[in-house]
């Protein structure tokens, strides 16, 4: 079997990573930035269907009774 390498050869070996001597990291680093996705059929949040959103009727459960409500009025 092969011997690992030793903490001194790696030190060594990658003693000029992620400098200005790092020919790959330079080069990656001087690169423009990608432009940013474009969504062709975005829709926006706002315009999409939510049925609660005022929260209206938030405190009813699935359980609600209509007779509840009519007690509570004052016709």
């Amino acid at each position: 079997m092969s011997e690992l390498p030793t903490e001194a050869e790696y030190e060594e070996r990658f003693r000029s990573r992620f400098t200005i001597d790092d020919k790959e990291f330079t080069a990656y680093v001087n690169e423009p930035p990608p432009s940013p996705p474009i969504f062709e059929k975005w829709i926006p949040r706002s315009s999409r269907s939510q049925p609660s959103a005022n929260h209206r009727d938030s405190h009813k459960s699935r359980y609600f009774c209509r007779n509840d409500e009519r007690l509570h009025r004052n016709d």
